[in-house]
This record gives structure tokens, sequence and C-alpha cells, in this order.
């Protein structure tokens, strides 16, 4: 679960469960809603940075995002450019600082793409952790405030 807004009016709770294709989402954590999300997938990690909720999903090339005022509004989730051209990675963790999203997956595979190019619709860069042992990897970044 991920909060974050400069509304207090709009202080979201969002949180995202696997195998559906919805998010849920309240009001300070009451009167929860559903928002619809563009696929049916295992949604791992749900993260909030400047305006925007962005989730990835195991064993999936996809994120899913969507803005506060179209939260509040009521309108659905955008699936955004492709994570990496592969839909065998499995996604653990999303992040959000300094104006780029983070998503770290099995091994040593990590994306970030820029809120401009998130919105325009292009594809996420790909990166590279400096291990390649598989473990279970978490994102942060100093600036990202979560609530769990």
């Amino acid at each position: 679960m991920t909060t974050l807004s400069k509304d207090p009016s709009k202080c979201f709770y969002v949180t995202i469960c696997p195998d559906i294709s919805y998010a849920k989402y309240g009001s300070y954590g009451i009167n929860w809603k559903l928002s619809l999300i563009p696929v049916i997938r295992n949604w791992k990690s749900v993260c909030y940075g400047n305006g925007m909720f962005v989730a990835v999903a195991q064993s999936s090339n996809i994120a899913a995002y969507i803005t506060e005022e179209d939260l509040a509004a009521g309108k659905p989730w955008s699936q955004s450019g492709y994570l990496i051209n592969s839909n065998s990675q499995i996604w653990f963790s999303v992040c959000y600082g300094n104006g780029m999203f983070v998503a770290v997956a099995s091994g040593s595979i990590a994306t970030y793409i820029t809120e401009e190019d998130l919105a325009a619709g292009n594809s996420w860069t790909q990166s590279s952790l400096p291990d390649s042992r598989s473990c279970r990897h978490d994102a942060a970044s100093q600036t990202a405030r979560h609530l769990m």
C-alpha cells in the first residue's frame, strides 16, 4: 500500500492485488473504491511520485500508471511502455525519486523512466544491478515516502 498527495483533501491510499484487473483506493484509507487496471497480472508493487501512482507486475513486461487527478475522477489506469522486452522477469518493487521511477526485478535487472517519458507512453530504460545473484530486491529512494 502506498500513499502521498500534495492536496490534503486527496490523501489517497492505493493497494494493488495479484491476479485481478483493478486497484483499490480510498481517501484517508476509508470509503474504498475500485479503479480498473488495463490487464490482469500478478501486481507486486505500487508507488507514488509527483502526482502519479505506478505499479509493476511479476512475470510481465508492463507497468501501469494513473495520475491522482484521474484516480479522483474514477478513471482507469493506463498501461506504460515496456519495462524490458521480456515477459519472464519477476518484478519486485518500484519507487520514485528525482523525477524518475525505478523498478527492480530478479537477478540483476533494473529499469527506469522519467515522469515525462511515462506520460508519453515511452518504454523504460534497462540498467543492471552490480550482482547477478537472484535475491528479493526492494527499491527505495531517499525522497520517497511509503506506508505499508
